[in-house]
């Protein structure tokens, strides 16, 4: 079958970029050989997403020892990349109907989750899967689903109702759970809530907020397609990040006012200067480990002062991860929806 692949055969992490599309043996179903086949699923793959990690593992800026160190454990020498996927059942282990979250047959419509968890760890054993010990990703620690089949954990894969979801966006229930994830972990009906990064993800976690009942909630975003597309999804406040540019920002560039109230606002983001060196002039560099004050004293005049119930971060950067941490008011929460490294973040109670 195809498969894209990292292929370590072709050269260093380093020295290579890209994926390559391959050759590989097509995966089976063999209870003799491997009895923990009556466990799993073939999936024969209909689509597939791109996610940020992709991008990363592309161009060879992340998971290198976690993609290394797990070939290096499987003794293989390719790792199939891919983790938002779609597709239909093929063949199903003797027992991976009655273990999987909803009965499963050959033809059923399915998406799998990412993490492939244990369930037999100290975490896991305690309903914290999420900070599985033995966890494993799909596309990174475990072959994905950039291939023609895929074949996977029967507890991780998800029986899909076409009928209410559209197979074409049956990839994105995997990054609909993450959102799903991280807002149902903290109580969020009637919280003022600010969101840093109004990605797919971002969005997401606009609606799983509001469904959850947060009275007021303030997104964080320098794509003005998506600060549109949050308008449009109801947000009640989108604070917009500078553009990319280089040097520093005039010292007027922290001035904000809420667009969602037909006004403008500038900040800046990793790799720019924010306002808080904007006064100094001094260009806030890549290395550099900063929170955005300008961002945060705008989201506590919106909040009358005290800042916010709850924040989440989903930009997965350096920047967004301090600025998200500094913003709630003091002793409430803040959590990261998508980390770009196998870290977990628990709550922490924002200063």
């Amino acid at each position: 079958m195809k498969a894209l692949v990292f292929d370590t055969t072709l050269g260093s992490w380093e020295s290579t970029r890209g994926f390559e599309l391959q050759d590989v043996p097509e995966p089976v179903l063999d209870e003799k050989k491997d009895p923990t086949d009556a466990n799993k699923v073939l999936l024969k793959v209909h689509n597939a997403g791109i996610c940020g990690t992709d991008r990363g593992i592309w161009n060879r800026a992340a998971f290198k020892d976690v993609i290394l160190g797990s070939l290096k454990a499987e003794g293989k020498t390719y790792r199939i990349l891919g983790h938002e996927f779609f597709g239909e059942i093929a063949a199903l282990g003797s027992k991976a109907s009655s273990i999987a979250p909803f009965p499963l047959k050959v033809g059923d419509f399915a998406a799998p989750e990412s993490h492939v968890v244990c369930n037999n760890c100290f975490q896991c054993l305690r309903g914290e899967k999420h900070v599985c010990t033995n966890e494993k990703i799909l596309g990174i620690s475990h072959d994905g689903g950039f291939a023609e089949y895929v074949k996977l954990p029967a507890h991780i894969v998800w029986k899909t109702d076409t009928t209410k979801i559209r197979p074409e966006l049956g990839t994105l229930q995997e990054p609909f759970g993450n959102a799903v994830h991280a807002g149902s972990k903290v109580p969020l009906k009637g919280k003022t809530v600010a969101i840093f990064g109004l990605g797919p993800i971002g969005l997401f976690l606009t609606l799983v907020a509001r469904g959850l009942g947060a009275s007021t909630i303030i997104g964080v975003e320098p794509n003005p397609v998506s600060q549109d597309m949050a308008k449009k999804l109801g947000i009640d406040y989108v604070i917009p990040l500078s553009p990319l540019i280089t040097g520093a920002l005039p010292s007027s560039a922290g001035r904000v006012i809420s667009p969602n109230k037909g006004s403008t606002a500038v900040f800046g983001r990793r790799g720019v200067t924010t306002p808080a060196l904007a006064a100094s002039g001094t260009p806030f560099t890549k290395g550099d480990y900063h929170r955005d004050e300008g961002v945060i004293q705008k989201i506590e005049e919106l909040t009358g002062g005290l800042g916010g119930d709850v924040s989440f971060e989903s930009a997965a950067s350096r920047y967004t991860r301090l600025s998200a941490a500094a913003s709630p008011r003091r002793g409430k929460q803040r959590r990261s929806c998508l980390p770009t490294r196998p870290t977990r973040f628990r709550r922490i109670s924002g200063t």
